[in-house]
């Protein structure tokens, strides 16, 4: 076979077939069982395989990902140790809600509830393993050995259970609360995000910033400019934030109608505003109004006054807004819409002045509280302003299709009240959800938490005991996410996962948690089965404490817990094989993308240390490798939509799964790093690789005098079978080679 026959058109490549015989005889034989089942003298290799959504076809990423799960553990079974390999299903989640409703053609969570949720949820489960029998395919023909006759879905209610059990371990230790914070919620999807589902998905979008007019009430004609980049929030505004110790100025201009007004901003952005050359439309908008309109000719600054930030604590200004400032219920509301001193305040970029907010941004939130300041939510889940706001009822804040609409009405509010400075186009970075793609509010809502922080020493402690590959994901990435950690929402207002297992007395408030199917069944006296929402919800107990009834609450859990859970869960620890688990946690090996340093490694880690399996925390894993994301050979993201990449399985057939593989498995993707996908790739690895190596094999069998079974390997120190001089090199460079392979698969 010549290798320049590879780059003919009617070539046809005879690895693909042979690879095939192979994988029949693998099936036949029950090679990789044998595997398993065989004599281990070294005892047990752990392995986690994280668990993926079977609602697609399998892509590049899950390939490479698959092929580091095959290709560690054949190495530690070849070492004599028994290496169980049980694949799961991501069962749970938005992911698949978000697909049920499309195919149901369901706008949102009240479309979803005038269905019932019984329909919606038995729908989701039909829809789960849609495309399984295409993973199995495309996993067998990859050539890697993983039981999938065995598997574990979270769905099931032994999974299930071991989740429960889970959350009651963190419940019993106090590492589970309850409390109202400002977080991410998706308008479209009506539900909470965690702070690394948040992380996943930024753009980078075009908004519109401005500079609004607060005018002070002892001081009419006096304003004070603030800025902001998410001009929706104004309507909640109840108070304005400076620096105690930052300068400001109170300058006096005519404005267009030829009336004095007096602006207050800080003293150095006032400053910089004199620069001619920049080009920005508010600082030029700034700079001619800052300039005394009397000597315009010499360019002269009139400013007034300076002052400190301590010197406007306390004041108080008008409302944009009157929606709330005139309802007599507000709580509060002689603390509202104040001028108070904030240690956030900074003078980088705005006017030194921040609006504050607290029922949308986390430090509002803080302010709030510090304060007392009215709580003033005009928005609701949806993403819409409540009815109150008389002049933009009912308006999606950001909408998906245009999310500068409704901040260009509310600028164009503000105009009208002459209460507008100055806008401008702003470009920055913002989060979306990750899987439906509606931008994202930063929105003060309830939620049920795990204590990250109380266990923060001990993830960053035991990080060290982990061996990463690449290293430098210890300490970088992953490293600094845990010193950055905050306390995970786990809780979600949806339908299809696994229902929280909290009671609530519907008269004094007391709190009940079910670790088990058994727990439930002693309180209720009702039996039951499936644990999914529809059944559980149904289940009431009388209230031990008083007369009341005992209800579960809504909500269900994120799917991260889930996936987090999988250790123990598909093993139904400690329900079974009890024993076993705690003899094998944690595992010796686990693989996936770098996205899942802030995802299903961050999940695995969190509640290894929280459970403290074995009376200590730890990790859940001792050694892990973390491949980059594949990318079309133009570097953007592969995309069906765009057909920019060519299909895995054409690619197989075409050169052969051994030269996928090694290309791979030899490229940056496995050190972390991104790989731009080539078929010319797959191509060189065929040509330099497989036929190379089977151009060898030809050679040898072409001039063997009589074939033979493939000898076992020499070793050096064996005896010496040839004095050749030929052969004593050759079983050197044999040794090297098995030298160097075992140094490097033993450090992975």
């Amino acid at each position: 076979m010549q290798n320049k026959n590879i780059n003919n058109k009617k070539f046809v490549s005879p690895f693909p077939a042979m690879e095939q015989e192979v994988l029949n005889f693998w099936d036949r034989a029950e090679i990789f069982e044998k595997s398993v089942k065989r004599k281990a003298p070294k005892g047990d290799y752990v392995f986690y395989d994280g668990p993926p959504f079977a609602t697609g076809m399998p892509h590049y990423g899950h390939i490479v990902a698959s092929l580091m799960k095959d290709a560690v553990p054949r190495y530690w079974t070849m070492k004599g140790y028994k290496v169980e390999r049980r694949w799961g299903w991501d069962c749970h989640g938005l992911p698949i809600e978000n697909l049920a409703e499309q195919e149901l053609k369901l706008k949102d969570k009240t479309d979803i509830e005038k269905i019932g949720i019984e329909k919606f949820n038995k729908y989701c489960e039909s829809i789960v393993l849609r495309y399984a029998e295409e993973w199995k395919k495309i996993i067998k023909r990859i050539g890697r050995w993983v039981d999938m006759k065995n598997d574990y879905k979270t769905m099931e209610p032994d999974y299930m259970e071991s989740i429960w059990w889970v959350f009651k371990q963190l419940w019993d230790k106090n590492l589970i609360y309850q409390g109202h914070k400002a977080m991410h919620i998706c308008p479209r999807c009506g539900t909470t995000l965690s702070n690394f589902e948040v992380t996943q998905n930024y753009k980078d979008i075009k908004d519109i910033s401005l500079t609004t007019k607060f005018e002070l009430e002892d001081e009419p004609g006096t304003y004070v400019l603030a800025w902001t980049t998410t001009p929706w929030t104004l309507i909640g505004n109840v108070a304005l934030a400076v620096g105690k110790n930052v300068d400001y100025v109170k300058v006096g201009i005519k404005n267009e109608l030829g009336i004095k007004e007096y602006y207050i901003i800080a003293k150095n952005i006032y400053e910089k505003l004199y620069n001619k050359d920049d080009k920005d439309p508010i600082k030029l908008k700034l700079y001619s109004v800052y300039t005394d309109n009397e000597n315009k000719s010499d360019g002269n600054r009139h400013e007034e006054k300076c002052l400190k930030g301590s010197d406007l604590m306390g004041k108080k200004y008008k409302p944009l807004f009157d929606y709330y400032a005139n309802d007599k219920n507000l709580e509060n509301k002689e603390n509202g819409w104040k001028i108070y001193g904030a240690d956030f305040v900074n003078t980088e970029e705005g006017t030194g002045v921040v609006h504050i907010a607290p029922a949308f941004g986390e430090d509002d939130m803080e302010m709030g509280k510090k304060y007392n300041l009215p709580f003033i939510q005009h928005v609701d889940e949806s993403g819409r302003f409540k009815e109150e706001v008389k002049d933009f009822a009912g308006m999606e804040v950001k909408p998906i299709d245009n999310h500068q609409a409704t901040d260009i009405e509310i600028i164009k509010y503000l105009a009208r009240k002459n209460l507008l400075f100055a806008k401008e186009k702003y470009e920055h970075s913002y989060p979306h959800c990750w899987r439906c793609e509606t931008p994202l509010l930063n929105y003060a809502t309830e939620s049920w938490f795990v204590k990250v922080t109380k266990i923060k020493d001990d993830l960053i402690k035991n990080n060290q005991e982990i061996h990463w590959v690449p290293r430098h994901i210890k300490d970088g990435r992953f490293g600094k996410w845990l010193e950055q950690a905050r306390d995970w929402a786990i809780s979600r207002n949806r339908y299809w996962g696994a229902p929280l297992p909290v009671w609530i007395c519907d008269e004094c408030g007391e709190k009940a948690v079910v670790s088990s199917r058994k727990d439930l069944e002693k309180l209720s006296g009702e039996k039951i089965n499936d644990l999914h929402k529809q059944f559980v919800d149904k289940i009431e107990f009388k209230c031990d404490k008083c007369d009341g009834t005992m209800k579960r609450i809504p909500e269900v859990l994120d799917c991260w817990f889930e996936s987090g859970s999988m250790p123990y869960a598909q093993e139904h620890y400690p329900f079974e094989n009890k024993e076993k688990f705690e003899k094998n946690f944690p595992a010796d090996f686990i693989a996936e993308g770098v996205d899942q340093t802030r995802g299903w490694f961050y999940t695995l880690h969190v509640l290894a240390n929280a459970l403290e399996i074995n009376n200590k925390p730890s990790a859940a894993f001792k050694n892990v490798i973390v491949n980059g994301i594949v990318l079309a050979e133009d570097g953007q993201k592969m995309s069906k939509r765009l057909n920019n990449y060519p299909d895995p399985s054409e690619l197989f057939e075409k050169y052969s799964v051994d030269a996928m593989r090694y290309y791979l498995l030899s490229s940056p993707v496995l050190l972390a790093e991104n790989l731009n996908f080539s078929e010319d790739g797959v191509k060189e690895a065929l040509r330099k690789n497989v036929m190379l190596l089977w151009n060898v094999y030809k050679f040898y069998e072409l001039f063997s005098l009589t074939p033979s079974p493939s000898p076992a390997p020499v070793v050096a120190g064996e005896g010496n079978l040839s004095e050749n001089i030929l052969d004593k090199w050759i079983i050197v460079r044999l040794n090297q080679l098995i030298a160097e392979v075992t140094e490097n698969m033993d450090k992975y």
